[in-house]
């Protein structure tokens, strides 16, 4: 669920503040009320709400008191207590008199999150109050209870360091920490983004990985693999193969959980910087998926998680592999084509494309190889032979990916993810942003 912060619009899926928080990929035995954190190690949270006779307040107040774990509601009736209380999140409305603008110049200074509600009576000068006062998060008073506590639960504080344990957080280390706050605010209003991920290439799982990790240093990001043939993501990363997608669109219903289906660690105890839902365990399986579940299971995962990578099948003559291409292009907010970067990949690129078109006709993709021919001459020549077989302006973007083999073959053999300081996760990180914001720095695209 995103929450839109148009005046007078709130999406109210009770269901999602109820999820229970899955266990941690790296740690099967951790879970917690917050998405990523293990609460034996997490600090509690301090949320700050501003004195006020209106329902929300008091509402909140004991909704956090009562059903929250490890958060600590904190009235605000003298403005003198910024200074000497720890706050990680502050809500105010528009009919505060008690914080006005130096006071969220305060709050603006030590990096803390404030978040307005206003009162919808259709003159809108609740909200314009607030705009006035600086606040740039603002929501409609009406708010349901349980939507505005998962915001505030979408908050990660630095978690307290465990000195004798790996860390059992899917997020990297640099996503936490209170100079981070915002973020994790603004992750919550803001839509999701689902790539999805074909081609050809036996590489398209590592490439799904590589990007999910690129966007899981600013949100939270999962990968589901939906390659009916085997499940490769499960073996990369040493996952269990239960529960599954199909497992997924079976329990697909009132009480669906999504958590509850995320991959889990075997033996490894090696952390991933995303999450994971792997794929079916064998092809003949894959024919009980049925199309309409699986989208209704990629929908309500994206209201979790703001970024997901889907994995589909290579070319194959299967309609169970189709309907599952045709359901994750049917979800999807872009589609990238993984390539080899030798003739037979070109060819194969192509033939998945226009196998493609017989689920999503002229669908606009970006083509990355993976892999880099060191001869420009040579990239630009690919990259003009794609377009010449192809309508125009349905290839939009030919990217050439550096692709270290020899660091990937390492990293698969101890069930990890490549380190991000290698080029090839440099390079995947500024192809994710290219995807989501548009950001081209860096980055070679032809």
């Amino acid at each position: 669920m995103s929450i839109d912060t148009r005046p007078g619009e709130i999406a109210a899926d009770p269901q999602l503040a109820h999820t229970p928080a899955p266990s941690s990929p790296s740690s099967p035995s951790d879970s917690g009320p917050i998405l990523g954190t293990s609460p034996s190690r997490r600090r509690h949270l301090r949320v700050g709400m501003v004195a006020t006779t209106d329902a929300w307040r008091s509402d909140l107040q004991a909704y956090l008191e009562h059903h929250v774990d490890q958060v600590d509601p904190f009235v605000i009736r003298d403005p003198h207590l910024l200074d000497d209380e720890h706050l990680d999140l502050v809500l105010v409305d528009d009919a505060c008199t008690v914080i006005g603008t130096a006071e969220l110049a305060l709050l603006e200074r030590r990096r803390v999150p404030v978040i307005g509600l206003f009162h919808t009576d259709g003159s809108g000068r609740g909200e314009e109050h607030l705009v006035n006062l600086g606040v740039r998060r603002r929501i409609a008073a009406t708010v349901d209870v349980i939507d505005l506590a998962r915001i505030i639960r979408s908050f990660d504080p630095r978690p307290v360091a465990e000195p004798s344990a790996p860390p059992r957080s899917p997020m990297p280390a640099s996503a936490h920490g209170s100079h981070e706050s915002e973020r994790h605010v603004d992750q919550v209003l803001s839509p999701a983004w689902v790539v999805a991920i074909g081609g050809t290439s036996d590489r398209r799982h590592e490439l799904a990985a590589l990007l999910a990790a690129g966007y899981g240093r600013t949100h939270q990001s999962l990968v589901v693999d939906l390659d009916p043939h085997r499940p490769r993501l499960a073996r990369r990363f040493r996952l269990q193969l239960q529960p599954n997608v199909l497992v997924a669109c079976r329990s697909v219903g009132d009480e669906f959980d999504p958590m509850s289906f995320i991959g889990r660690r075997t033996v490894s105890a090696v952390e991933l910087p995303f999450w994971t839902l792997v794929g079916v365990p064998s092809p003949e399986t894959a024919s009980q998926l049925d199309p309409d579940d699986l989208r209704q299971v990629i929908s309500q995962m994206a209201d979790v998680w703001p970024r997901i990578v889907l994995v589909t099948d290579a070319v194959s003559g299967d309609p169970a592999a189709l309907s599952m291409r045709s359901a994750a292009l049917a979800q999807s907010t872009a589609v990238a084509v993984a390539a080899d970067p030798t003739p037979e990949g070109v060819l194969e690129c192509l033939d998945w494309i226009v196998q493609t078109d017989a689920v999503d006709r002229h669908r606009v993709v970006d083509v990355v190889f993976c892999g880099r021919p060191a001869d420009r001459a040579r990239r630009l020549e690919i990259a003009d032979q794609l377009r010449t077989h192809r309508p125009d302006g349905t290839i939009r973007n030919v990217v050439f990916l550096p692709w270290d083999e020899r660091r990937i073959i390492a990293a698969s053999w101890e069930g990890r993810h490549l380190a991000r300081r290698s080029s090839t996760a440099r390079a995947a990180r500024r192809y994710a942003a290219l995807v989501s914001d548009g950001t081209t720095k860096r980055l070679e695209i032809l």
